[in-house]
Protein backbone atom coordinates (compact mmCIF):
# COMPACT_ATOMS: atom_id res chain seq x y z
CA UNK A 1 0.00 0.00 0.00
CA UNK A 2 1.31 3.23 -1.00
CA UNK A 3 1.07 6.51 1.36
CA UNK A 4 1.77 8.85 -1.43
CA UNK A 5 -1.85 9.88 -2.57
CA UNK A 6 -3.14 9.36 0.86
CA UNK A 7 -4.03 12.59 3.31
CA UNK A 8 -2.03 12.71 6.15
CA UNK A 9 -4.97 12.08 8.46
CA UNK A 10 -6.26 9.14 6.41
CA UNK A 11 -2.41 7.76 7.28
CA UNK A 12 -2.63 9.05 10.92
CA UNK A 13 -6.06 6.95 10.98
CA UNK A 14 -4.66 3.71 9.30
CA UNK A 15 -1.60 4.03 11.70
CA UNK A 16 -3.71 4.11 14.62
CA UNK A 17 -5.73 1.21 13.42
CA UNK A 18 -2.76 -0.79 12.57
CA UNK A 19 -1.41 -0.17 16.15
CA UNK A 20 -4.49 -1.11 18.30
CA UNK A 21 -4.63 -4.44 15.83
CA UNK A 22 -1.01 -5.58 16.46
CA UNK A 23 -1.61 -4.60 19.95
CA UNK A 24 -4.40 -6.88 19.86
CA UNK A 25 -2.99 -9.38 18.01
CA UNK A 26 -0.71 -9.91 20.91
CA UNK A 27 -2.79 -10.16 23.76
CA UNK A 28 -4.25 -13.08 21.81
CA UNK A 29 -0.67 -14.43 20.37
CA UNK A 30 1.05 -13.86 23.95
CA UNK A 31 -1.69 -15.70 26.04
CA UNK A 32 -0.16 -19.11 26.43
CA UNK A 33 3.12 -17.83 26.74
CA UNK A 34 2.26 -15.15 29.73
CA UNK A 35 2.34 -17.82 32.48
CA UNK A 36 6.16 -19.13 31.12
CA UNK A 37 7.32 -15.52 30.94
CA UNK A 38 6.29 -14.70 34.12
CA UNK A 39 7.48 -17.90 35.88
CA UNK A 40 10.91 -17.62 34.34
CA UNK A 41 11.17 -13.38 35.56
CA UNK A 42 10.42 -14.30 38.60
CA UNK A 43 12.03 -17.66 39.13
CA UNK A 44 15.40 -17.38 36.91
CA UNK A 45 16.21 -13.37 36.82
CA UNK A 46 14.76 -13.03 40.69
CA UNK A 47 12.78 -10.14 39.64
CA UNK A 48 9.46 -9.54 41.85
CA UNK A 49 6.95 -8.31 39.20
CA UNK A 50 4.00 -7.82 41.75
CA UNK A 51 6.37 -5.25 43.23
CA UNK A 52 7.53 -4.03 39.48
CA UNK A 53 3.90 -3.23 38.62
CA UNK A 54 2.82 -2.24 41.85
CA UNK A 55 5.50 0.66 41.55
CA UNK A 56 4.77 1.53 38.10
CA UNK A 57 0.92 2.20 39.23
CA UNK A 58 1.97 4.04 41.41
CA UNK A 59 4.08 6.02 39.52
CA UNK A 60 1.97 6.39 36.46
CA UNK A 61 -0.62 7.80 39.09
CA UNK A 62 1.91 10.33 40.15
CA UNK A 63 2.88 11.25 36.49
CA UNK A 64 -1.02 12.11 35.00
CA UNK A 65 -1.34 13.92 38.66
CA UNK A 66 1.53 15.68 37.48
CA UNK A 67 0.10 16.37 34.04
CA UNK A 68 -3.47 17.49 35.39
CA UNK A 69 -1.38 20.15 37.33
CA UNK A 70 0.51 20.88 34.39
CA UNK A 71 -2.76 21.51 32.40
CA UNK A 72 -3.47 24.37 34.70
CA UNK A 73 -7.66 23.23 33.82
CA UNK A 74 -10.35 25.17 35.20
CA UNK A 75 -11.99 21.08 36.35
CA UNK A 76 -8.15 20.87 38.43
CA UNK A 77 -9.95 19.79 41.48
CA UNK A 78 -12.55 17.74 40.13
CA UNK A 79 -10.07 16.08 38.02
CA UNK A 80 -7.52 15.22 41.06
CA UNK A 81 -10.66 13.79 42.70
CA UNK A 82 -11.58 11.58 39.77
CA UNK A 83 -7.97 10.77 39.47
CA UNK A 84 -7.89 9.50 42.67
CA UNK A 85 -11.39 7.58 42.58
CA UNK A 86 -9.73 5.85 39.37
CA UNK A 87 -6.15 4.97 41.38
CA UNK A 88 -8.11 3.98 44.10
CA UNK A 89 -10.82 1.68 42.11
CA UNK A 90 -7.21 0.30 40.30
CA UNK A 91 -5.76 -0.35 43.69
CA UNK A 92 -8.92 -1.77 45.03
CA UNK A 93 -8.96 -4.13 42.06
CA UNK A 94 -5.44 -4.92 42.30
CA UNK A 95 -5.73 -6.07 45.68
CA UNK A 96 -9.06 -7.72 46.02
CA UNK A 97 -10.21 -9.32 42.28
CA UNK A 98 -6.83 -10.70 41.21
CA UNK A 99 -6.15 -14.31 42.38
CA UNK A 100 -3.06 -14.76 40.87
CA UNK A 101 -0.13 -11.94 40.47
CA UNK A 102 -0.20 -12.78 36.40
CA UNK A 103 -3.79 -11.23 36.73
CA UNK A 104 -2.49 -7.67 37.66
CA UNK A 105 -1.11 -7.50 34.47
CA UNK A 106 -4.94 -6.85 32.99
CA UNK A 107 -5.04 -3.77 34.82
CA UNK A 108 -2.28 -2.29 32.46
CA UNK A 109 -3.02 -4.24 29.69
CA UNK A 110 -6.70 -3.04 29.45
CA UNK A 111 -5.64 0.49 30.68
CA UNK A 112 -3.21 0.73 27.49
CA UNK A 113 -6.04 -0.83 25.30
CA UNK A 114 -8.60 1.34 25.67
CA UNK A 115 -5.88 4.52 24.62
CA UNK A 116 -5.31 2.78 21.57
CA UNK A 117 -8.58 2.56 20.53
CA UNK A 118 -9.59 6.00 21.28
CA UNK A 119 -6.53 7.24 19.47
CA UNK A 120 -8.13 4.81 16.21
CA UNK A 121 -11.61 6.04 17.07
CA UNK A 122 -10.93 9.82 17.52
CA UNK A 123 -10.37 10.05 13.51
CA UNK A 124 -14.52 8.74 13.58
CA UNK A 125 -15.16 11.69 15.28
CA UNK A 126 -15.58 12.99 18.52
CA UNK A 127 -17.29 13.34 21.58
CA UNK A 128 -19.24 10.96 24.38
CA UNK A 129 -19.93 8.62 21.71
CA UNK A 130 -16.51 7.25 20.76
CA UNK A 131 -15.72 6.11 24.71
CA UNK A 132 -19.22 4.09 24.31
CA UNK A 133 -18.24 2.70 21.27
CA UNK A 134 -14.30 2.37 22.84
CA UNK A 135 -15.59 0.89 25.78
CA UNK A 136 -17.85 -1.74 24.19
CA UNK A 137 -14.79 -2.59 22.17
CA UNK A 138 -12.29 -2.97 25.18
CA UNK A 139 -15.17 -4.89 26.83
CA UNK A 140 -15.61 -7.48 23.83
CA UNK A 141 -11.60 -7.82 23.46
CA UNK A 142 -11.84 -8.92 26.96
CA UNK A 143 -14.82 -11.30 27.09
CA UNK A 144 -12.83 -13.12 23.91
CA UNK A 145 -9.64 -13.45 25.65
CA UNK A 146 -11.04 -15.22 28.50
CA UNK A 147 -12.91 -17.30 26.52
CA UNK A 148 -9.39 -18.01 24.51
CA UNK A 149 -8.39 -18.79 27.74
CA UNK A 150 -10.47 -21.25 28.37
CA UNK A 151 -9.08 -23.64 25.34
CA UNK A 152 -5.28 -22.69 26.31
CA UNK A 153 -3.56 -25.22 29.28
CA UNK A 154 -2.38 -23.61 32.20
CA UNK A 155 -4.62 -20.63 31.89
CA UNK A 156 -7.89 -19.79 32.94
CA UNK A 157 -11.12 -17.77 31.49
CA UNK A 158 -13.05 -16.24 33.93
CA UNK A 159 -15.88 -14.11 34.39
CA UNK A 160 -14.30 -12.43 37.24
CA UNK A 161 -11.59 -11.64 35.03
CA UNK A 162 -13.96 -10.09 32.39
CA UNK A 163 -15.24 -7.61 34.91
CA UNK A 164 -11.20 -7.16 35.88
CA UNK A 165 -10.44 -6.33 31.83
CA UNK A 166 -13.72 -4.07 31.50
CA UNK A 167 -12.89 -2.08 34.52
CA UNK A 168 -9.64 -1.66 33.63
CA UNK A 169 -10.84 -0.22 29.81
CA UNK A 170 -13.29 1.98 31.60
CA UNK A 171 -11.03 3.29 34.09
CA UNK A 172 -8.47 3.81 30.79
CA UNK A 173 -10.87 5.77 29.14
CA UNK A 174 -11.95 8.08 32.31
CA UNK A 175 -8.37 9.25 32.13
CA UNK A 176 -8.19 10.10 28.72
CA UNK A 177 -11.44 12.00 29.40
CA UNK A 178 -9.73 14.09 31.76
CA UNK A 179 -7.09 15.28 29.19
CA UNK A 180 -9.30 15.19 26.57
CA UNK A 181 -10.65 18.79 25.98
CA UNK A 182 -13.39 17.37 23.17
CA UNK A 183 -15.42 15.64 25.92
CA UNK A 184 -16.66 18.18 27.88
CA UNK A 185 -18.92 19.65 24.68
Amino acid sequence: MSFTNISREKKKRFLAWWWLTLYVSLIFISAPYTLKLWNFWEKKIKINLTMVFSLFGVGLFFLLFYFLLKAKTQRLLEGGIILTGIFLGFASLWLFFTRHPIERIHLFEYGFLSYLVFQALKYKGSGKRNYLWGISIVILIGVFDEIFQWFLPQRFGDIKDVFLNSFSGIFGFLIIALFDSEFSK
